[in-house]
């Protein structure tokens, strides 16, 4: 469940008129409480996740927080449904966004972020979700608290392996500062059990592949502060390619940073 495209939207095949829905990508959080409660009428979606379905979303308001939904709708207007891969998002999650915050915050004077839930597992589910269904602002407050949690404490093993199998690419904002940070920590000599955390380490190639790519990123930069770009060569080898390349310093600390 790491890096997964869209799962292909479907037109259902009877469909009624009744379900055309004319709705722009808005902010939920800027509207006034009339203008959310009046989203939450009208027709009705359905999205599955393999072979789950989760119904009763209302479309308007799907069509006006989901910048995937509301792509997928515009472009057809008569389907009342959209579907994933299995295993690309937790059920709950999409419940918590499209189903439970939504009516809530409909209610109230003024909305809200989608807020904290009491594990790490659900709300870094939460955050893919609202990634795959382009509702990120709505966790903002979420991913920042755990972006700084990842760059100045030790996660747990699980929470690392949680962060690795739910992030959407390979920039995701709280894998990427986690990479960086353990990889500071080990470059240092501040991991708490360093044998043990080798074990899990070899256990987790697409982590070790990130922490390798990262640690070259910061020797080509720590060198080339020390001595000027133009003085050191780089030998620089594109694992996908097999490639290898003779560079300038800043040519490699380019390189190495587009590859984190």
């Amino acid at each position: 469940m790491n890096t997964v495209e869209h799962g292909a939207a479907s037109i259902d095949a009877d469909p009624e008129s009744n379900a055309v829905v004319h709705q722009q990508l808005d902010n939920w959080l800027l509207m006034i409480r009339f203008e959310r409660m009046n989203m939450m009428k009208g027709p009705k979606i359905s999205i599955s996740i393999g072979d789950v379905l989760i119904r009763g979303i209302y479309k308007r308001a799907a069509m006006a927080v989901s910048r995937t939904l509301n792509e997928h709708f515009t472009m057809a207007p008569h389907s009342t449904h959209f579907h994933f891969e299995a295993g690309s998002l937790e059920i709950k999650a999409v419940c918590t966004l499209l189903i439970s915050w939504l009516r809530e915050t409909s209610k109230i004077f003024e909305a809200h972020e989608v807020r904290f839930r009491k594990r790490f597992h659900t709300n870094i589910a939460i955050l893919r979700a609202a990634r795959l269904l382009g509702m990120e602002r709505y966790t903002n407050i979420i991913m920042q608290s755990y972006i700084n949690y990842v760059q100045t404490e030790v996660p747990y093993y699980h929470e690392i392996a949680c962060v690795e199998a739910m992030r959407t690419s390979h920039k995701d904002p709280v894998w990427t500062a986690m990479v960086n940070h353990l990889s500071h920590l080990r470059y240092t000599g501040q991991i708490p059990d360093p044998k043990t955390f080798s074990k899990f380490h070899r256990k987790h190639p697409e982590l070790a592949g990130a922490m390798y790519y990262t640690d070259q990123f910061f020797k080509a930069k720590a060198a080339e502060d020390r001595r000027g770009y133009p003085l050191i060569k780089h030998l620089i080898c594109d694992y996908e390619t097999g490639q290898k390349v003779m560079v300038t310093g800043k040519e490699a600390a380019m390189w190495w940073a587009s590859q984190l």
